[in-house]
């Protein structure tokens, strides 16, 4: 049976989750980044290493480069 404590420990513990996910995903964003940069890698290696799509890393890389463009 649902009660008010339990539903707030579940929908505070789903935030505390969300959080963890969008910085741990922010943190592959810049290693992908930084290993497209580097030109060690290439695309396909670097999706093969994530086990994303290589049009996903591409994506990836195309809007961290563009964000970095329009902050300077």
């Amino acid at each position: 049976m649902a009660t008010i404590e339990r539903l707030e420990a579940l929908a505070e513990a789903a935030r505390i989750s969300a959080q963890i996910a969008a910085e741990d995903r922010e943190a592959r964003d810049r290693e992908i980044e930084d290993a497209d940069a580097s030109d060690r890698m290439g695309i396909r290696v670097i999706a093969r290493a994530t086990k994303l799509s290589p049009s996903h890393v591409s994506k990836i890389t195309a809007t961290r480069t563009a964000q970095r463009q329009a902050a300077m």
